[in-house]
This record gives C-alpha cells, sequence and structure tokens, in this order.
C-alpha cells in the first residue's frame, strides 16, 4: 500500500518506477480526518488554496514534485472533479507552471466496480524539462 507519506525513488539511474493505486475519490466534506490532515501535509509550502479540493488531487501534487526530480512521465485516470468546475482554477495554475498535460482524453464511460459505473478523465502532467 503506498501512504500519501511514502518517499521512492529509481535505484539505477535509468530505472524505470510504476506505482499504481486506487485512492479514494472524495470531495473535501466526505474526507475523514485523517484524509484532510493528509490534504494538508501534501499542499503545506504551496500556493494552493486546497481545502475544496477533491483528495485525489494530493496524488497529482506529489507526482509533479516527482517529475521535478527526475525524467518521469505520469499518467492518471481522475474524476471530472479536478478538470472542469471550481477546482480548475484552484489547482491547475500552480500545477502548470512547474509542469505539463502531455495528453488528456476526454470522460469515457469505464465499466468498474464503483458506485454507478462513474465516469473518469485520464490526465498525464510531465515536467517541461521532459518536453
Amino acid at each position: 500500500m503506498l501512504h500519501l507519506n511514502c518517499k521512492f525513488s529509481p535505484h539505477k539511474k535509468d530505472e524505470e518506477v510504476y506505482l499504481f493505486g486506487n485512492p479514494p475519490y472524495l470531495g473535501y466534506p466526505k474526507q475523514d480526518k485523517q484524509q484532510k490532515q493528509d490534504m494538508e501535509n501534501v499542499f503545506l509550502n504551496t500556493n494552493i488554496k486546497y481545502k475544496k479540493l477533491d483528495y485525489i488531487t494530493c496524488w497529482f501534487v506529489k507526482g509533479v514534485r516527482y517529475l521535478r526530480l527526475t525524467k518521469a512521465r505520469l499518467c492518471f485516470v481522475s474524476t471530472n472533479s479536478i478538470c472542469q468546475g471550481e477546482q480548475v482554477s484552484i489547482l491547475w495554475p500552480s500545477l502548470l507552471k512547474i509542469s505539463a498535460i502531455d495528453y488528456a482524453y476526454k470522460t469515457f464511460k469505464w465499466s468498474n466496480s464503483a458506485k454507478n459505473n462513474l465516469n473518469y478523465s485520464p490526465e498525464t502532467p510531465k515536467s517541461p524539462s521532459n518536453t
């Protein structure tokens, strides 16, 4: 299990690292006390006003931080909520100053075990040094 406070790095210069996970997709009102503490810890020392952001945004922030230290690329499948509506102006300006989106796909229906088969939007940020 990968926790938000986990640290990792490749063992060799050109070694590939794959991380898989299924973090909870929770808006701020549905986060428990520990998840709210995770949000506070991840967004510490940023100018992002995170209190209205979904919990999944922690993985985007931590991923972009990792990109800055490596030649890595990341791929996320995420909910629409961080790519439209009020969360866009809160999250993306800061992340796009230090990363870029390599590609994105429109929302698609994905058969899964989630209640009502949620729609997803994949996003792939990358470091500007990788362009």
